[in-house]
């Protein structure tokens, strides 16, 4: 064979070993989910649950509720979701605004208390190891403002059985990167469990608001047989026999 032809033949072969190594996904086994906005305006209770949908393979549970009157307008959303079997998105917020001394005191809460997960190899083989990891951002938008005070806070953990892979759990107002990674095996059986919480006390007259935010993907990549590593190193040293020749004419 003419060595003008065989290099991109080897090129083309590693590019197909390399091809062949097995991808995965997650696979959502069980979803159980709740949201919820509460608290106290002007002396009096108030208390809104969120709905739970599901749809293919997209999950989620949400809540959304304001209330007007002519002596104040107060409102909260909370969301959770599980999308495409990869990506984990909250949001929680508090609003209140009077012209007149009246307290109010609101929490809005989602939490994914259990998404049970399956990774599955693409190929549908048990066995090979895969490597699962995370990257999402977690963020505030403060309008808290005059003697209105509230509090943020965004957990997420995966556990299988008794043991935790990966634990993230933040307070801070300020943008915060949440990256965390693990390694697992096709068919293992994984709990993801996330939630968000925005809680906001108020005094008018005042205009005052809390939101939270985080969301991220999950990505599953599965770790090369021995095999696949033998066969890249095959064909770099055919293709670099080939150019020490080609070089020694």
């Amino acid at each position: 064979m003419k060595t003008k032809l065989l290099k991109p033949l080897l090129a083309s072969l590693l590019l197909i070993g390399c091809a062949s190594a097995q991808a995965a996904h997650f696979e959502v086994l069980n979803y159980n989910a709740t949201s919820r906005y509460s608290g106290t305006v002007d002396f009096t209770d108030f208390n809104f649950n969120g709905d739970y949908t599901s749809g293919g393979n997209d999950f989620g549970t949400a809540v959304s509720a304001i209330e007007t009157t002519t002596d104040y307008e107060h409102s909260g959303n909370a969301s959770g979701s599980f999308l495409g079997g990869s990506f984990l998105d909250l949001t929680t917020s508090v609003s209140f605004s009077s012209a007149n001394p009246i307290e109010y005191y609101g929490i809005a809460t989602a939490v994914e208390k259990t998404v049970q997960l399956q990774v599955v190899a693409d190929a549908g083989d048990i066995g090979p190891q895969v490597n699962v990891s995370f990257a999402g951002l977690s963020s505030t938008f403060s309008g808290l403002v005059g003697s209105s005070e509230g509090t943020f806070q965004t957990s997420v953990r995966v556990s299988q059985g008794s043991n935790i892979l990966a634990n993230f759990t933040t307070k801070q107002f300020a943008d915060q990167n949440v990256n965390f990674a693990f390694a697992a095996q096709a068919g293992d059986i994984i709990v993801l469990s996330a939630s968000q919480g925005v809680h906001m006390n108020a005094s008018g007259p005042i205009d005052a608001s809390l939101t939270g935010m985080m969301s991220g993907n999950f990505t599953v990549t599965a770790v090369p047989e021995p095999e696949q590593y033998a066969m890249l190193l095959a064909g770099l040293g055919l293709i670099a026999g080939v150019a020490r020749r080609r070089s020694s004419r």
